[in-house]
């Protein structure tokens, strides 16, 4: 008999997480305000890669599993991401290959999006602005629904494609092996 001491997060696979001691301010807040967040989290119910976070202090926060696809990718023609957003360093605009700015196909600039992993974090934590500063409040969080949507639609396509590719490799791998048992069979001394 093997007993195995295993931990459950009590927010795995839910796609808007809300910290439990955010409950005293959240009664606080305005009932349109509660039913966003509702909506929220039944529009990202279904995502696997990107969540949305709101903090006890009702800061909110765009995170993904450590392993989830980002870089460049075009989206159903919709939204399509280039590299090196522009970042500010000493009183400069300089590029940093840490953001990718998402674009919708008229090519005006919907988000930026940096990406960062805490030290000892294996989550990482994105930064997500546009052209009136920085999306982090409760009040966000319906822009950050959206940049979610879009980079987990992303991940998704990505994910099956890395896994059909491995699957494809592990069958020709199969392939190979009972050929060269074949060969051996035949030919061998």
């Amino acid at each position: 008999m093997e007993i195995r001491n295993s931990s459950s997060n009590q927010n795995f696979g839910m796609a808007l997480r809300i910290e439990k001691g955010a409950q005293k301010k959240l009664e606080k807040c305005s009932i349109d305000t509660i039913n966003m967040l509702k909506e929220a989290g039944e529009a990202l119910k279904n995502t696997k890669f990107y969540h949305v976070e709101v903090g006890d202090d009702l800061s909110a926060k765009l995170v993904a599993d450590k392993d989830a696809y980002f870089g460049l990718f075009k989206l159903h023609d919709i939204y399509t991401a280039r590299s090196h957003g522009l970042t500010k360093s000493e009183g400069k605009l300089i590029e940093d290959k840490r953001i990718i700015r998402i674009d919708n196909t008229c090519g005006r600039t919907e988000f930026g999006v940096g990406r960062y992993i805490p030290y000892g974090e294996t989550q990482p934590f994105f930064n997500v602005w546009g052209p009136v500063g920085a999306y982090n409040t409760v009040n966000d969080v319906p822009v950050l629904t959206k940049v979610a949507k879009i980079l987990d639609g992303v991940a998704a396509e990505k994910s099956y494609a890395a896994t059909v590719q491995e699957a494809a490799e592990k069958a020709e791998k199969t392939e190979v092996q009972k050929a060269v048992g074949s060969l051996l069979d035949t030919f061998g001394v």
